[in-house]
């Protein structure tokens, strides 16, 4: 618990989307004995190989990869994975791996042509903010038995399915605040019941606070990050870390630090990371300030 008790993380007003039945149905979406039903995701030297389509968000390509990630953090072995196209997916057979599909709906080319195809109904998502749906898909095209298939409304849709699939089979949320251990499974099965779906929120803005931030974060994270040409340790090594917990609580907000911090100056590259990540970013005391006195300047 080290990290987290640096400092005070408000993530009360972070109002998820809800835990009644469909948190009830999640729970049931994934089996991890040896003997399980549905469709196979991992087990002794076996991982996922994870499909994303290169025209989807590269927001959501970068949580792929996340994904990738956390399957080798859960089973030990390592998972893949592959930018594809559609004639790519479909020219290879009943591959040694079983498949994992991620995409956007209307976006992602493999997505798209899985709904084009009448294989796949994106309906419970499509046009909503924030949404989501996983399921096992069977023959999905010629010569492949089944895949597995995860798919969101938008950017932040799509990522949120992506880290619900990541805490369900094992990776905490706070897998790097409160520095909790992946669960250890040596089967993953995705069950082939009804699809799992959420959204849209019932609260639109979710997000933290960080506020108060010296002297703990600050100056914890001045031993843990390289600090800006400003002396600042929140630069975009700091907030991918606090974008990614957002992400898996399924937020979408974050108010930066501001105690001799200037977000969008501190590290150039804090803007278009929040930008990738799809999360909206508030700000308070000098810098609505200065954007205020810009305009006036201009006017003069």
């Amino acid at each position: 618990m080290a990290k987290l008790s640096v400092f005070r993380l408000a993530v009360a007003s972070l109002c998820l989307c809800g835990r009644g039945d469909a948190y009830k149905r999640r729970q049931s979406a994934f089996t991890f004995s040896a003997e399980g039903t549905g469709l196979k995701l991992g087990g002794p030297n076996l991982a996922p190989e994870i499909r994303v389509a290169p025209d989807d968000f590269p927001g959501v390509i970068r949580a792929a990869n996340d994904l990738a990630v956390d399957f080798g953090k859960v089973l030990g072995v390592n998972s893949t994975i592959v930018t594809a196209s559609w004639e790519s997916t479909i020219a290879q057979k009943n591959p040694s791996r079983p498949i994992i599909i991620v995409g956007t709906a209307g976006r992602s080319g493999l997505i798209n042509n899985l709904a084009k195809a009448a294989k796949f109904d994106t309906s419970a998502v499509a046009n909503k903010w924030e949404s989501f749906s996983y399921q096992v898909l069977p023959t999905p095209w010629e010569g492949q038995d089944s895949i597995f298939v995860i798919t969101g409304s938008d950017l932040r849709g799509t990522v949120y399915g992506i880290y619900d699939v990541s805490e369900r089979i094992g990776v905490s949320p706070w897998h790097y605040w409160a520095d909790v251990a992946p669960s250890k499974k040596q089967y993953i099965w995705a069950t082939d019941t009804a699809a799992h779906s959420e959204g849209p929120p019932s609260v639109k803005y979710r997000g933290i606070f960080l506020n108060d931030e010296a002297p703990g974060l600050t100056g914890w994270g001045g031993q843990n990050f390289q600090k800006s040409q400003y002396g600042s340790a929140f630069t975009s090594e700091f907030y991918k870390r606090i974008f990614d917990l957002v992400l898996r609580l399924k937020g979408n907000y974050v108010w930066p630090v501001m105690w001799s911090s200037m977000f969008y100056l501190d590290d150039p590259k804090n803007g278009p990371l929040a930008t990738e990540y799809g999360i909206f970013m508030g700000t308070s005391h000098h810098e609505p300030m200065v954007s205020l006195c810009s305009r006036r300047l201009k006017q003069l």
